[in-house]
């Protein structure tokens, strides 16, 4: 949930009349002078259009003071935790509430990056796709000292992109069976959250994301 976390913060400081820049790395993207291919830039650019300015490359400091000369005044950092030689005013750390501390490994026997003492580095703690965990927020209030909020996903709309222009989807298009297609790093809670709003699936196929090795090609019949 952290590109969808960005998203909130930078539409929150562009409300409150600040200037607002994201740096990126652009995952699995590349950047030319004509944009990035990456899906996270993409998603950021059209949910954003001009009222924000994209940084996007590895050398987040870099793209940090080519902002800065822009007239930009806040920076948000999309995945920056580990990103150690920029100085934050606040991490924001989020947990997934389904899959809390990736096995408790860390890279490569598991998918955590830093261990899980590094949370006491974080100003905000942010637990996802759930409304409420006591047995969560209590493990994690051992561990930091920062305040803990809950954050979930809600779908904004339905949109049919084929055939001709993209609408948005009516009633019945609305009421029929989808197949759902997923390579973010964690599917299930992707397939529990369209079960949440109520959509019927025909199946599900999860596509493998470099960010969760566990993840792979495979697809699932659900009904007819």
């Amino acid at each position: 949930g952290k590109t969808p976390m960005v998203l909130w913060i930078a539409q929150r400081l562009f409300a409150e009349g600040k200037r607002v820049g994201i740096l990126t790395r652009g995952y699995r993207g590349k950047t030319s002078s004509v944009g990035s291919t990456s899906d996270e830039v993409q998603l950021l650019q059209a949910r954003l259009g001009e009222s924000v300015v994209i940084g996007v490359g590895a050398d987040r400091l870099a793209c940090g003071r080519e902002l800065a000369e822009r007239g930009v005044e806040w920076f948000v950092l999309d995945d920056g935790f580990q990103h150690l030689r920029l100085g934050r005013d606040a991490d924001v750390v989020l947990i997934d509430g389904i899959d809390p501390f990736g096995g408790g490994l860390l890279l490569p026997a598991g998918r955590l990056r830093e261990p899980i003492s590094s949370l006491r580095r974080a100003d905000v703690v942010v637990i996802t796709r759930t409304a409420h965990d006591r047995a969560l927020e209590e493990e994690l209030r051992r561990r930091t000292a920062a305040p803990i909020f809950y954050a979930q996903t809600e779908l904004l709309s339905l949109m049919r992109v084929f055939p001709g222009a993209p609408r948005p989807a009516n009633d019945r298009e609305r009421e029929s069976k989808f197949y759902a297609f997923c390579a973010t790093g964690n599917p299930p809670a992707f397939f529990a959250d369209l079960a949440r709003w109520d959509l019927a699936l025909a199946g599900t196929s999860v596509f493998g994301d470099v960010g969760n090795p566990d993840s792979a090609v495979s697809g699932e019949r659900l009904g007819s």
